[in-house]
Order: C-alpha cells, then sequence, then structure tokens
C-alpha cells in the first residue's frame, strides 16, 4: 500500500478510540503546546507511545478523525473545535453541540447516524452491518460497534433506550405565578422532589431543574431554570423578581 494510500485510510477508517478518551489524550497536548504546532513524533512522545506503535497508530488516527487535531503545515495544532469543547462544561448544550460535531466527522459514523436516527440499534446489529457492508472481521466489527456507541452516548444524547436525543438550545428561566407568567423552552418528562418546606423541586429531560414554591392563599410561583445557573445569573434573576414584588 502507498504512503499516499495508508494516509487516506488512516483519515477515513473509523476510530478505533472513543471520543471520550480521544479528548482526554487532545488535552494533554493541549496543556503541553497550547495553540503552538507539534510534529507526529511529538503526539507520541508527549502521550507516552512509541512513534511506530500500533497503539500510537489508532490514537493518532482518532485525532484527526474526530477532528481534534489539524494538519499545520509540516505539523499538526490543536483544532477550533477541540477548544470549544474544552472549554465547554460537561453536560451542558454547548458540550453537546460541539461533541456531536465531533462524532458526525468519521464518514462511517454520520453515514450510520443518518441511517439510523432516531434509535440506534443495538450493537450486534451494527457490528453484524460492519462485517456484511465494510467486510470487517468478527473482532474488528465488533470493537468499531463499542466505540461508536461509546462515543455518541458521551455526547450525551444517547437515552438509556438508545433513543439519539436532539440538541436543546440553552434554556432562560421560566418565572410562572398565577397572576402572570414569563415562559421559555420546554419542562417535558419531570421527575419531582420535595423539601421540608414544601418547595417542590424537579429535574426534566432538557438538563433544566424546576422548582416551586408555595405563596399564601394556594398560590405557588415555579421557576425553571438551568442545572448550571452560576451565581451571578441568580443574581439577575432575583433582581428581576424584586422588581415585579416592587
Amino acid at each position: 500500500m502507498s504512503e499516499k494510500a495508508i494516509k487516506i485510510r488512516t483519515i477515513t477508517a473509523p476510530p478505533m478510540k472513543n471520543l471520550e478518551d480521544t479528548i482526554g489524550y487532545a488535552k494533554t497536548l493541549y496543556s503541553q503546546y497550547s495553540h503552538n504546532k507539534f510534529s507526529k513524533t511529538e503526539i507520541a512522545s508527549v502521550l507516552n507511545f512509541s512513534a511506530n506503535s500500533g497503539g500510537f497508530s489508532y490514537v493518532f488516527s482518532a485525532l484527526r478523525a474526530f477532528g481534534l487535531i489539524i494538519p499545520d503545515r509540516d505539523g499538526f495544532k490543536v483544532s477550533d473545535l477541540f477548544k470549544k469543547i474544552n472549554l465547554s462544561e460537561r453536560d451542558s448544550q454547548e458540550f453537546k453541540k460541539y461533541t456531536w460535531e465531533a462524532v458526525n466527522i468519521p464518514t462511517l459514523y454520520a453515514d450510520y447516524i443518518n441511517e439510523f436516527k432516531p434509535k440506534l440499534p443495538p450493537e450486534h446489529i451494527i457490528a453484524q452491518r460492519l462485517e456484511l457492508n465494510k467486510k470487517m472481521s468478527p473482532r474488528a466489527a465488533n470493537a468499531v460497534a463499542k466505540i461508536f456507541e461509546d462515543s455518541i452516548r458521551f455526547t450525551g444524547l444517547l437515552d438509556t433506550n438508545n433513543n439519539i436525543l436532539p440538541i436543546r438550545d440553552s434554556q432562560t428561566p421560566i418565572i410562572d405565578s398565577g397572576s402572570g407568567s414569563y415562559q421559555s423552552g420546554s419542562s417535558d418528562n419531570i421527575a419531582e422532589s420535595r423539601t421540608d418546606e414544601g418547595i417542590k423541586q424537579e429535574s426534566s429531560s432538557t438538563s433544566n431543574l424546576n422548582l416551586q414554591i408555595p405563596l399564601s392563599n394556594d398560590r405557588i410561583v415555579k421557576i425553571i431554570y438551568p442545572f448550571d445557573l452560576t451565581d451571578e445569573e441568580a443574581q439577575k434573576i432575583a433582581k428581576v423578581l424584586s422588581a415585579i414584588a416592587g
């Protein structure tokens, strides 16, 4: 096989490392080189691999397949996509958006996601498809099928029933009272819990929390807010409530 053919196969072959592990490798590179470029040999050295080993070949291929490193003249550098993932909090809508972008870069992943959505079949079904259509050995097909599902699950967009979930926009709080309301977003599939003060807290499938505060005369205030609400944002909401009460 020619060197050019090997390079093409390296880029187009499905990753043999899952997205979570590959992001971990990219973080190690970023901590060492930041925005600077690095060579393939330097990648192997920083990640404690032999540059000619099969293990490093899998890691290097996955870094490129998921778009976490990109060519830069005679070397490589971490991609803007990796930087966006790295700056996003785990399970945030931004994290889901950018990791979903990464899992759709490998051609096989994008093709199978489009074919199977909205529900991913079990691993053994995907493995059978890989054996039949991609002429993979049973061992390789099983490995690729597992890495495929693990990578999608890492994005947070695959539920326990293997349904592929849509990406939601960031939600703003919902304030609802008996005399009026301000609403944005959805609060489907809510699970409830209560405090001793009668305040009911709910979690929803859209990564929001739902708070119901009882008032006098059987009135309630209902607040739906993102789980990663910051202190600064909470103070902003408090000012809005204070203005309403004033």
